[in-house]
């Protein structure tokens, strides 16, 4: 009808109480809309600038492989103190206490 206008862009339109989100379902709404664009959009995005130098150029790179071998890293040439230190507790904690929960107390 002649009475009624179209919203601007910028303006809200008018939405009965009894339909309108509440504040926490808005939220959810907009993370839930915001995750599935992005569970779209990284993978293609990954595909886009994935490097076309990584991996095997031809098939006898492959059979060089299996004939050459591949150098690894030294056991011992790790830095890290998360690789020095989780083996020497494991080797102290060896043993019946290792990995052993407290028994639950009965629920009465």
């Amino acid at each position: 009808p002649q009475s009624e206008t179209r919203v601007g862009a910028l303006q809200t339109p008018y939405v009965p109480r009894d339909e309108a989100f509440s504040g926490v379902k808005g939220v959810t709404f907009s993370v839930k809309t915001l995750k599935s664009v992005l569970h779209t959009l990284v993978p293609n995005l990954l595909s886009v600038l994935k490097d076309d130098t990584i991996g095997f150029p031809f098939f006898t790179a492959i059979d060089t492989l299996f004939q050459e071998g591949l150098r690894m890293k030294q056991p011992g040439s790790s830095t890290s103190l998360l690789n020095s230190v989780v083996p020497r507790i494991v080797k102290l904690m060896e043993g019946e206490e290792l990995l052993q929960f407290e028994v639950p107390e009965m629920i009465e």
